[in-house]
């Protein structure tokens, strides 16, 4: 339950390795190609946007695989 309130890679990774890892198991899970692209000095500072960044990208990935045909996908 913890998992689905705070994303625990969050803390572990940073947000930039935490998005890695969620397109690397996005991509395991649905066989689609999915890219990660960022800037090197990807910084946000507030807590609460961190968590909205990172689940804004798991939302996307969810609508991709749900109403999508797609082959490849780029998160940046």
């Amino acid at each position: 339950m913890l998992q689905r309130l705070r994303p625990a890679d969050l803390d572990a990774l940073g947000l930039v390795d935490a998005i890695q890892s969620l397109c690397e198991d996005w991509e395991l899970r649905s066989g689609v190609a999915c890219v990660f692209h960022h800037d090197a000095d990807l910084r946000i500072d507030a807590e609460p946007a961190r968590i909205a960044v990172y689940r804004v990208a798991q939302e996307a990935l969810s609508n991709v695989m749900r109403h999508a045909r797609a082959s490849t996908v780029r998160v940046s």
